[in-house]
């Protein structure tokens, strides 16, 4: 009896290195990205509240509120915003080729157009902006980037009983 207990503790001697070797390769997972959980320090808010609190974008934050992206602009990480100040909005009511001298009377396509122009699908810093273009990273070689603008953001809405009477 004490011979075969003999055997199989040996051949069990023999696997422990095997083991060691095997339980380094092997080490347990535990995840250490933490920002799952919580944001930077240094992220601020969200574009919205960044906006309210400078106090100088009122049309910028008119324009976010009547096209219904204040959701969007309260959710930090979802797009990156180049927002015009007051003074510049100023600027264009007093001389733009549309002819507009008010916010008031901007159209909608024409509100449109003027938001998601400067606006681009996902958060950027300054520092990596110019760093992926379609996926592909080329450090310091991107100039352009593709606007959340769309062709039928200029579409003007005309209603039913404004269509000229045609015969089909």
């Amino acid at each position: 009896m004490k011979s075969s207990f003999t055997r199989v503790r040996h051949r069990l001697l023999r696997f422990i290195p095997l083991m060691l070797v095997l339980s380094t390769l092997f080490p347990a997972c535990e995840d250490t990205y933490f920002y799952d959980d919580k944001e930077p320090d240094w992220l601020g808010d969200n574009i919205y509240a960044y906006l309210e609190d400078k106090g100088c974008f009122t049309y910028t934050l008119r324009l976010i509120n009547e096209l219904e992206y204040d959701d969007v602009m309260k959710l930090t990480g979802s797009v990156t915003l180049f927002a015009a100040p007051d003074s510049a909005w100023d600027t264009f009511f007093a001389n733009n080729a549309w002819g507009v001298s008010r916010f008031d009377d901007l159209t909608l396509s024409q509100k449109k157009m003027l938001f998601k122009y400067g606006m681009i699908n996902n958060a950027y810093l300054s520092t990596t902006i110019v760093n992926f273009y379609n996926g592909i990273y080329n450090e310091n070689m991107v100039m352009r980037r593709q606007t959340a603008l769309d062709v039928y953001d200029s579409l003007p809405y005309v209603p039913g009983d404004k269509l000229p009477a045609l015969d089909y």
